[in-house]
């Protein structure tokens, strides 16, 4: 049995002034990432997830809504996709625009690949508006404790509620 690991990663910009999710670009930020997951989600223009010339197939595992995307990424297997669950969350409810990755498959020799692929995918996003994005590992502080599971699940609850379903 494969031991459960994870990671989460800050989603920062590297070439423009200023953040996307900053109150000036927050909006276009927001509407870019809404629009190309509800598209991927209804399968009628899929965000490719490659690493090193390989692509892997995705599976959602919520409905797309509330800024928040819960997504398999791995290798179709007789029972399904097997590979890592990767929660892209751009909410700010609680946090910043970040991404978590849990891995307990044989699929990926590290998490660093899936969030390789997943820097690559955001950044196919944003590929011809001259913002380029990183993952950066979030490093907690001494007995800091992130609630980013709950912080997902009540985004895409609140989204539910207040019915802005994609």
């Amino acid at each position: 049995m494969n031991k459960i690991v994870y990671r989460l990663f800050k989603i920062r910009h590297t070439s423009m002034v200023g953040d996307i999710f900053d109150e000036h670009c927050c909006l276009l930020g927001k509407e870019v990432l809404d629009n190309v997951f509800a598209r991927d989600f209804l399968k009628m223009k899929e965000i490719p997830f490659t690493y090193k010339g390989k692509r892997y197939k995705r599976q959602y595992e919520w409905v797309f809504r509330g800024d928040v995307a819960k997504i398999i990424i791995g290798v179709k297997r007789e029972y399904g996709i097997v590979g890592a669950m990767v929660y892209i969350n751009y909410s700010k409810l609680r946090y910043e625009p970040y991404v978590a990755i849990v891995d307990c498959s044989d699929v990926f020799e590290s998490i660093d690949v899936v969030a390789n692929m997943v820097e690559g995918a955001l950044n196919w996003v944003y590929k011809d508006s001259g913002i380029t994005l990183c993952l950066e590992p979030w490093i907690l502080a001494e007995g800091e404790v992130i609630q980013w599971g709950r912080d997902c699940n009540e985004a895409h609850t609140l989204a539910a509620i207040n019915g802005s379903a994609e």
